[in-house]
């Protein structure tokens, strides 16, 4: 009889090969999927046209009497412009009008973007005082410090307030004072500079000028890290780190490395001239016999990526704020109290694309002010 040759044993290799194989075309086609959805979310961001307008002295401003929408991957919202050019809010009634006010300054989470005329932070407030005070939102998307202060120092040529609560975004708002362009804008805004001791503002009247390549070198990384402050990473390493999987599951592998032996230096002119423009902001309310508090505002990596070089940086702006204006102005730590609340009570407190505090987490920072100030 006639035997047929068997073949050799391959082994389990092939079926690895091919497992391995099939593993690696399926995170690629997640991370393509994921790559694709971001630029579907990017691209849903829709204004009606008209909310702003260009200032000489600000840069921008909201245009008075506006109203229209904002649609997002996010959220559906409306947005209406008072007469004076301030966010409405609904809330505050006509038995309002002779109250003492209390105004607050600061950027598109101090605005509300994102959210309704009734559901901005100004908005909870007004609803819980009940008439003893009425607080005014004069917060303006894409505002550094420099700006919020430019409004507040225009707004008392017709007002006079009680308290005012400047709101100050530790993600960026430092970043952006001393430039002629915001980190995230295109558009041109007045700046001070700090020279021998004494504010000087440039850039004013703001000049229709286009972001040059200098301004848009400046990013995070470059302010806050410097070049080559980023260790080599190895090629695994350097793909995890981009990684739109690893970024939705909210891994952070390698962990980043600790950058605080650099932030004292990196970040020592910008505290100098955040401090300076507090200083001013205290002194011109004080000769009209209001006070100043500070509000700090942490973003979504502050909270959720503890470890991220944005978090490290935050952190010790939050702390550094706090050391050098203890017993000169009255801070609110925010960001401690979010971090507080969320560790009792897990709760998404912003919108996950794009980025802006959603209805819960302006209900929880105006909980967290009324707690903390006396009105």
């Amino acid at each position: 009889m006639t035997q047929t040759a068997k073949s050799p044993a391959r082994g389990p290799w092939p079926s690895v090969l091919a497992l391995v194989l099939m593993v690696l075309a399926g995170i690629a086609v997640a991370e393509f999927g994921l790559g694709a959805y971001h630029d579907y979310v990017a691209s849903s961001d829709n204004l009606d046209s008209g909310m702003f307008q260009a200032d000489p002295q600000l840069g921008w401003s909201l245009k008075p009497a506006w109203s229209g929408h904002h649609r997002h991957h996010d959220f559906r919202t409306r947005y209406t412009i008072d007469g004076d050019g301030r966010r409405y809010d609904p809330t505050a009634g006509a038995e309002l009008d002779d109250a003492p006010q209390v105004w607050l300054a600061g950027d598109s989470d101090t605005f509300g973007l994102g959210v309704g005329n009734r559901e901005t932070f100004s908005a909870e407030l007004n609803r819980w005082v009940r008439a003893r005070v009425r607080f005014v939102n004069l917060g303006v998307p894409g505002y550094s410090t420099e700006q919020a202060m430019l409004t507040v120092e225009r707004h008392l040529r017709g007002g006079r307030p009680r308290t005012v609560i400047l709101v100050t975004n530790l993600a960026d708002d430092l970043l952006d004072n001393g430039a002629p362009f915001s980190l995230s804008l295109d558009n041109p805004k007045p700046f001070f500079r700090l020279e021998e001791g004494r504010l000087t503002l440039h850039n004013s009247p703001v000049p229709r000028a286009a972001k040059t390549e200098a301004d848009r070198a400046r990013t995070f990384e470059s302010l806050v890290l410097g070049d080559g402050a980023t260790p080599e990473r190895g090629l695994l390493a350097d793909l995890a780190a981009r990684s739109s999987i690893l970024a939705a599951l909210g891994v952070q592998w390698p962990r980043p490395h600790d950058i605080g032996l650099a932030l004292p230096r990196r970040t020592g002119p910008s505290l100098d001239l955040y401090e300076a423009l507090v200083d001013r902001l205290q002194a011109t309310l004080k000769a009209r016999g209001a006070g100043l508090v500070l509000a700090l505002l942490p973003d979504r990596a502050y909270l959720r990526r503890p470890h991220s070089h944005a978090a490290q940086y935050q952190e010790y702006l939050r702390q550094q704020i706090i050391a050098r204006l203890r017993g000169r102005v009255e801070v609110v730590d925010v960001a401690l109290a979010l971090t507080e609340r969320l560790r009792r009570q897990d709760l998404e407190i912003f919108f996950p694309n794009a980025g802006h505090l959603n209805s819960t987490g302006h209900r929880q920072v105006g909980e967290i002010l009324r707690t903390a100030l006396v009105f």
